[in-house]
């Protein structure tokens, strides 16, 4: 019994730290979003999205921009937030005010995700730009 509690504490840690392990070696940064204030003008939508970002990228990051794009495969950019910083594995909270197309906003509310990047210069002052693995989620200023 005492073994069997023991294999099964080890299994949990292990399962609990994985995420950080296994980020290092593809997602880079995550982020919880939600909407807010929603109003719809004509052909787009007006409305305020809160992101809690996570770093997982294996260092801290500095004067970060992250940025709101179209779903298509075309890096044009919707909306922008401006970061200070981000610890490494820690998470803060943004907010910005943002006016999309009506149809993109409309993927979104039927499951589409909406498509964020992060760019920032590394430790070695080299320009990075990475995707953002986003989810929907409860966020709230200040958590």
């Amino acid at each position: 019994m005492k073994r069997s509690l023991s294999a099964a504490m080890v299994v949990l840690l292990v399962a609990m730290s994985a995420p950080f392990v296994l980020a290092e070696n593809g997602r880079d940064f995550s982020a919880l979003y939600t909407f807010r204030d929603v109003r719809e003008e004509g052909d787009s939508v007006t409305f305020t999205l809160l992101l809690r970002v996570s770093n997982h990228s294996g260092a801290d990051v500095e004067d970060a921009v992250v940025t709101l794009l179209y779903r298509m495969p075309v890096r044009t950019g919707l909306g922008e937030f401006h970061i200070v910083s981000i610890p490494y594995r820690r998470a803060v909270v943004v907010s910005e005010s943002v006016r999309v197309p009506l149809r993109e906003y409309q993927q979104w509310t039927k499951g589409a995700q909406p498509r964020f990047e992060i760019s920032y210069h590394d430790a070695e002052g080299r320009a990075v730009i990475r995707p953002i693995e986003m989810a929907p989620g409860l966020v709230r200023e200040g958590n």
